[in-house]
């Protein structure tokens, strides 16, 4: 292992292997393989679409995460918080490709592991496993509350709801790249309410508007 990362305290941060004894990670750190590599500012790390075949985490710099709809109309781009594991529950399952666009803002550090040493992990380490199903299982229960939650009719609460259902996590800096006749046939409201909501949130420091760009600075002081 490399100088530079030789420390218990980096795996003991990382949520799969928080909760580990130091032996259990003296052992991770004997047995499995730990590719640590750089990526530089403006450099993408991912791509969407790439395969995922390792269990990559961001363990140092700044990353951001863009996601596009399906017909490439618009987008959200987000920072996140360091450090994070770039799409877990796509190593395995339907889709093994990323579904997002991670980008380096400033020096990033990545660990990744082979998912060969991954289904090692998860077979020989009980916090492993518990570890990664907790991750799992609380991303399914959240995408299964989704669709029962209630439909809201006041405008600014459609904007804040379209951008926090398709964000990877609901806080935070957010970018939507969307012109605002897009915005209002996806919130079922006429471009003038659109913009008209839009300016007011400006005015209250909400957001910052630009062409077909709304940037929110913090996404959960939308609904203050």
């Amino acid at each position: 292992m490399n100088a530079e990362y030789n420390s218990y305290g980096l795996l003991a941060h990382l949520p799969l292997f928080q909760g580990m004894s130091v032996s259990e990670l003296d052992h991770v750190i004997e047995k499995v393989r730990l590719d640590f590599s750089k990526v530089k500012a403006g450099e993408l790390i991912m791509a969407e679409g790439q395969r995922v075949d390792k269990l990559r985490f961001i363990i140092r710099g700044s990353v951001c995460a863009e996601t596009m709809s399906d017909d490439r109309g618009y987008s959200i781009e987000e920072m996140l918080n360091v450090p994070c594991m770039l799409q877990t529950e796509r190593l395995f399952g339907l889709s093994q490709h990323y579904s997002c666009n991670y980008k380096a803002v400033s020096d990033c550090q990545i660990l990744a592991i082979s998912k060969g040493d991954v289904e090692s992990l998860v077979s020989l380490s009980k916090v492993f496993r518990l570890n990664f199903m907790n991750i799992l299982c609380t991303m399914i229960q959240k995408n299964q509350r989704q669709p029962w939650r209630s439909k809201p009719s006041a405008i600014r609460r459609k904007i804040f709801m379209f951008i926090e259902s398709r964000c990877l996590r609901p806080a935070g800096s957010k970018v939507l790249n969307i012109g605002m006749v897009r915005l209002g046939k996806e919130i079922a409201e006429s471009r003038l309410n659109v913009s008209r909501e839009l300016r007011a949130m400006q005015a209250e420091g909400l957001i910052e508007l630009q062409k077909n760009k709304i940037t929110v600075p913090a996404l959960e002081r939308m609904l203050e």
